[in-house]
């Protein structure tokens, strides 16, 4: 009953801005989901120019994301 889409960027150079902007029309918020400290986080406000709220769900040194934690934390943003 959960209603989302994912973006998974295979490189990060050029940036995939023209994407995120397209999606940012549609979405409610994004989640930004990555092996490190929330680097990613201003890339995606910058190509979303800011008009969406992000959430974030990462960790560095060694973490990897679960499919129970990703769930989790979509659940927790859709409450």
């Amino acid at each position: 009953g959960m209603k989302g889409g994912l973006v998974r960027p295979v490189s990060v150079w050029p940036f995939p801005k023209k994407t995120f902007a397209k999606i940012a029309k549609t979405a409610d918020k994004f989640l930004v989901v990555e092996m490190s400290n929330g680097q990613f986080i201003e890339d995606v406000q910058l190509a979303t120019r800011f008009v969406k709220p992000i959430e974030f769900l990462g960790s560095g040194g060694g973490w990897y994301p679960t499919t129970q934690n990703i769930f989790e934390k979509i659940q927790e943003v859709l409450a």
